[in-house]
C-alpha cells in the first residue's frame, strides 16, 4: 500500500507542477550565479560612482522613453554625478566619462571593445568594432591612406565641394528666414568624403549616395535600439527579429553602395597591376580604397569583405562627424556676429578678394578660425 507522501510526490510529477519547479529552480540558479558576479564586481568597483540598479536589468530603466528624454536623461547622469561613473548595462559595467583627461587617458590605450560588437552589422569588420592584433593591422593599412601627400590631393576635392556648399548656401544669405543646413551639408559632405576616400565620381543628386546614408541612420537607429529592449541583446534572437520585421533589408541597402563600389575597384585595380607591375609601388596618389585593394591582393587574410567594411566605415563616420561640426560652427557663427565678422576678415587677409581654392599652406595660417572650430567643438563635444 502506496503512503500519503509517495502519492502526494507521484501526483506532483505527473502533474505541470514538476516542470514549474524545475523552471523556478533553473531562475533561482541563474539569480545566484548573477548575483555572485555582481557582487564580485561591485566590489572591484566600488571606489567608482554609480548609479542605483534595479535587479537583473542594471540601469536599464533610464534608457526608456523616446530618443529626446533618453538625451536629457544622459545630460543629467553627467552633469548630476561625478564621473568616471559606473552604468550597468545588463551585468556589464560601462563607464561614462565627463572629463577630457579621463577621455584621453583611454583613447591612449589600447582597450578591448567589445561592446561595439553590438554595431558589427553596421561597421561589420572594420577598426571601428575590432579589437587587438587586428585592430593594430587595420590602422596601419587605413593610415598609409593619410600621409601628406595624399592629404594635398584631397585638399582639392575639398575645395571643388566646398564651393559648392557655398553657393547653395548663398541662395539663403539674403532672407531672414531660419533655414536647415544639415541636408545641405551632409548631402556635399557625403559625395566629398565619398570621392576622396575611392576615387568614385558622384554627381549632384545621385540617388545611391543618398539611400547609402538614409540606411545607415535607420540602422544605427536600430543597433541603438538593442540597449533598451535587453530581449534583443543576444545575437541569435536579433538577428532572428532583423529577419522576421523585414528591418535586415536596411542593412541590405546600406551596404550595397560600398559593395558595388570596391567591386569596380578591384576589376579596374587588377586590370592596371597587370599592365603594370610596378603601379603599387610607384603610385604615391593612392586613395583610401588603393591601399585597402593593396593591402587585400597582397595579404589573403585582409579579405575584400575587409575592404567593404573599412570603406563603408570611413564615409559613414567621416561624413557625421564633418557634417556635425560644420553644422555647429555655422551655428555659432550666426549666434556670435562679431566673430563671424572676424573670422571673415581673416580669410579675406590670406585668401585675398579672389575666389581661389584654399592651398595646403593656407590652413596654418588660420590661427582665428581654428580657435574657433576648437571652441565648438569643447561646447558640443558629439564624438571621441
Amino acid at each position: 500500500m502506496e503512503t500519503p507522501l509517495k502519492v502526494l510526490l507521484n501526483r506532483c510529477w505527473s502533474s505541470n507542477f514538476s516542470t514549474i519547479l524545475i523552471i523556478l529552480f533553473g531562475v533561482l540558479w541563474m539569480y545566484y550565479l548573477y548575483k555572485c558576479r555582481m557582487r564580485g564586481l561591485t566590489k572591484k568597483l566600488e571606489s567608482f560612482n554609480s548609479i542605483p540598479t534595479v535587479p537583473l536589468i542594471g540601469n536599464l530603466n533610464i534608457l526608456s522613453g523616446t530618443k529626446k528624454e533618453r538625451a536629457i536623461k544622459w545630460y543629467k547622469l553627467v552633469t548630476e554625478h561625478e564621473t568616471p561613473l559606473v552604468f550597468w548595462l545588463l551585468h556589464k559595467p560601462i563607464f561614462i566619462l565627463g572629463r577630457s583627461q579621463d577621455i584621453q587617458v583611454v583613447l591612449n590605450r589600447t582597450l578591448e571593445r567589445d561592446l561595439l560588437g553590438m554595431f558589427e552589422m553596421v561597421f561589420g569588420d572594420s577598426i571601428t568594432g575590432l579589437q587587438g592584433e587586428k585592430w593594430r593591422k587595420h590602422r596601419r593599412i587605413v593610415t598609409s591612406a593619410f600621409s601628406p601627400n595624399m592629404l594635398q590631393e584631397y585638399l582639392k576635392i575639398f575645395n571643388k565641394y566646398s564651393f559648392l556648399l557655398t553657393n547653395d548656401l548663398k541662395k539663403f544669405a539674403d532672407n531672414d528666414i531660419a533655414i536647415n543646413t544639415w541636408k545641405h551639408v551632409n548631402h556635399t559632405n557625403s559625395l566629398s568624403i565619398t570621392q576622396n576616400m575611392t576615387g568614385h565620381k558622384l554627381e549632384r543628386g545621385d540617388r545611391s549616395i543618398t539611400e547609402f546614408t538614409d540606411a545607415f541612420n535607420k540602422s544605427l537607429e536600430i543597433e541603438t535600439s538593442r540597449f533598451t529592449c535587453p530581449v534583443l541583446l543576444p545575437k541569435l534572437i536579433y538577428k532572428l527579429y532583423l529577419l522576421i520585421s523585414g528591418k535586415i533589408e536596411i542593412f541590405k541597402t546600406m551596404h550595397r553602395f560600398p559593395r558595388q563600389i570596391v567591386k569596380e575597384r578591384l576589376q579596374e585595380y587588377e586590370k592596371k597591376l597587370q599592365e603594370n607591375e610596378q603601379r603599387k609601388e610607384t603610385d604615391n596618389s593612392k586613395t583610401l580604397i588603393d591601399s585597402l585593394l593593396n593591402s587585400h591582393i597582397a595579404d589573403a587574410e585582409f579579405t575584400e569583405k575587409h575592404v567593404r567594411a573599412e570603406i563603408a566605415s570611413m564615409i559613414i563616420l567621416g561624413n557625421d562627424s564633418t557634417s556635425t561640426i560644420t553644422n555647429f560652427v555655422l551655428l555659432m557663427m550666426a549666434m556670435y556676429p562679431n566673430i563671424q565678422e572676424r573670422v571673415y576678415e581673416e580669410i579675406k587677409t590670406v585668401l585675398g578678394n579672389s575666389d581661389r581654392e584654399v592651398e595646403i599652406e593656407d590652413i596654418r595660417k588660420f590661427v582665428y578660425l581654428e580657435r574657433c572650430i576648437k571652441e565648438t567643438l569643447r561646447k558640443f563635444t558629439f564624438l571621441p
